[in-house]
């Protein structure tokens, strides 16, 4: 079993992320802004991050980046419905600019996360 931390504002979204990584056996604790979620994971210290790009008190982007200034080995998944910034181009796509090691887009397909967080958990 691994620890999971999701950050994210829509508390839907955190319910339903928690409950499907639950089913596949896995310890889940959310916050719903990127300030409170940077101070558990400190308290919590997860295995794997799933981040959104869009929040209050500290937009997504920025967690992600001192997620990875704290610990540079830890496991980020950034997630957003994607909000275009120019053509063609998503602050989700920057992401992985941030230190995100992997992108998803919402809605996200149940098997998906778990396949995702599964193999991030396994070193992949």
């Amino acid at each position: 079993m691994s620890r999971v931390l999701i950050i994210d504002d829509d508390a839907d979204a955190c319910e339903l992320f928690s409950f499907v990584l639950t089913q596949a056996n896995h310890d889940v604790v959310f916050a719903t802004d990127g300030r409170t979620g940077l101070d558990l994971f400190r308290e919590t210290q997860p295995e794997v991050v799933l981040v959104d790009i869009f929040m209050p008190r500290m937009d997504g982007l920025l967690v992600i980046g001192e997620l990875r200034r704290q610990c540079p080995t830890i496991k980020i998944v950034a997630v957003s419905a994607g909000m275009m910034i120019s053509i063609g181009t998503s602050l989700l796509d920057l992401a992985p600019g941030a230190g995100a090691d992997v992108v998803l887009r919402k809605p996200l397909e149940p098997h998906v996360l778990q396949e995702t967080i599964a193999r991030l958990v396994a070193g992949g």
